[in-house]
C-alpha cells in the first residue's frame, strides 16, 4: 500500500472514520481490543474531560496506515486510557512496520512537550522492539509489569480445574443452593446486573487500603459505555438460588479472555466464589476454543497459581528537559539518601 507518506495531528477523533480505524486495528498484529475504536472512543467520551487529543497519524493517499492514540494532560503525553489499559500500543498496518520509528520520531521531536509516558507496551510489539532499539539518554526505561496468562490446552485446562482447593469450594457453595453460570455480551443483558456488580465491588475493598474505582462514578459510566458501545465484553455472572454471588466484566481480545474486572458478594466470601468464577472462565475459554485466558497486568498469587507463561509489558519516560539536569537532580537525590541512611 506504499504511496506518499505524510504525518499529522488529528484533534478530533470523528474526524476518523471508525470503520477505517478497526480496519487498521485488524491489520495490526500487535494491536488488542485496547485499541479498538470502541475502547478508544469510549474511554474518551467519560475521561477526556479538560485534556487535548493528541492523535499522531500517518496517511498513504489519505488511507491510514498508522495512529498513536495519546492526549496531553498537564504538559505529559500519555496513551489514551492509560489507566485503564493493558496493552499499549502505535496502531499500524501489517504492510508498513517501519513506520512505527518513523511515528516514534515525529512524537519525539515535539519540544513544546515536557514528558512523553509510553507505558504497558507489551515487550513482543514492534513499537517496544524501535523503544529498545533507540539510543538517546533522555529516553529512560523503568520496570516491567509482568502479565500472566494461561494458554488453553488439555494439559494447562485440567491442571487448572483439578486444583483441590476449587473442588472444595465448589462443594461448600453448592451446599447453600444450585450454581449457575451464564455469559452475556449483549448490553440489555448486561444492564440489569451492573448496579450490584458495582456494589460487591465498592463492599469487597471497603475494609482494604484499596478503595474500589467504582466509588468515582465516572467508572460507573465508562463500564456501561463499554458494554453500550458494542465493544466485546463477556459479562459472566455465577448465580446461587438465583441469587447473584460473583460476576467478571470480561473482553475478547485477539482470542483470548481478558481478565478484567471482578467482583462478589462479601458475604460468601468463606466459600470462595471467585476463585469458582474464575474456574468456570477456564471452562469458557476450553468450550469456545479460545487461544487462553490472558491475565493482564500484575503477578497476584491467583494469577500466578493459574498461569501457563509470564509475559511482560515495557515502559518508557522521555524528558524533553536537558539529560544532564535529571541526572544531576538524580545524582542529588542519592546524595540526600545515603545522608539520611548514614544518620
Amino acid at each position: 500500500m506504499r504511496g506518499k507518506l505524510v504525518t499529522t495531528r488529528i484533534s478530533c477523533l470523528e474526524d476518523i472514520d471508525s470503520t477505517a480505524w478497526n480496519a487498521l486495528v485488524a491489520s495490526c498484529p500487535d494491536a488488542t481490543c485496547f485499541q479498538t475504536y470502541e475502547w478508544i472512543s469510549s474511554w474518551w467520551k467519560i475521561f477526556g474531560r479538560n485534556k487535548t487529543l493528541y492523535l499522531q497519524a500517518v496517511l498513504s493517499d489519505d488511507l491510514l496506515v498508522a495512529v498513536a492514540p495519546l492526549f496531553l494532560d498537564s504538559g505529559r503525553l500519555r496513551f489514551i486510557g492509560e489507566d485503564h489499559c493493558d496493552y499499549n500500543i502505535f496502531i499500524w498496518h501489517a504492510s508498513e512496520p517501519s513506520v512505527v520509528e518513523w511515528l516514534l520520531d515525529s512524537i519525539l521531536e515535539n519540544e513544546e512537550i515536557d514528558v512523553i509516558q509510553l507505558y504497558e507496551i507489551p515487550e513482543q510489539s514492534v513499537l517496544a522492539k524501535t523503544l529498545l532499539n533507540r539510543q538517546d539518554p533522555r529516553l529512560k526505561r523503568l520496570d516491567s509489569t509482568p502479565c500472566p496468562r494461561l494458554v488453553n490446552s488439555k494439559e494447562t485446562v485440567m491442571r487448572a480445574l483439578n486444583k483441590k482447593s476449587i473442588k472444595r469450594s465448589r462443594n461448600r457453595l453448592a451446599r447453600q443452593g444450585k450454581v449457575t453460570i451464564d455469559h452475556f455480551s449483549d448490553y440489555e443483558d448486561i444492564k440489569p446486573y451492573l448496579s450490584t456488580f458495582f456494589r460487591h465491588h465498592i463492599e469487597r475493598w471497603s475494609t482494604t487500603e484499596y478503595p474500589s474505582l467504582f466509588l468515582e462514578s465516572d467508572n460507573k459510566a465508562f463500564y456501561e459505555e463499554l458494554a453500550r458501545s458494542g465493544f466485546p465484553v463477556i459479562f459472566s455472572i455465577l448465580k446461587v438460588n438465583d441469587k447473584h454471588a460473583a460476576a467478571h466484566f470480561g473482553m475478547l481480545s485477539t482470542r483470548y479472555l481478558l481478565w478484567y474486572k471482578p467482583a462478589f458478594d462479601p458475604q460468601l466470601a468463606a466459600y470462595s466464589p471467585g476463585e469458582i468464577l474464575l474456574s468456570e472462565l477456564i471452562k469458557y475459554v476450553s468450550a469456545n476454543g479460545l487461544a487462553g485466558l490472558d491475565f493482564t497486568r500484575g503477578d497476584e498469587a491467583f494469577k500466578l497459581r493459574f498461569c501457563s507463561e509470564i509475559r511482560n509489558n515495557v515502559n518508557y519516560r522521555y524528558y524533553h528537559s536537558t539529560p544532564y539536569m535529571q541526572n544531576f537532580l538524580d545524582f542529588l537525590k542519592n546524595i540526600i539518601k545515603r545522608a539520611l541512611h548514614v544518620r
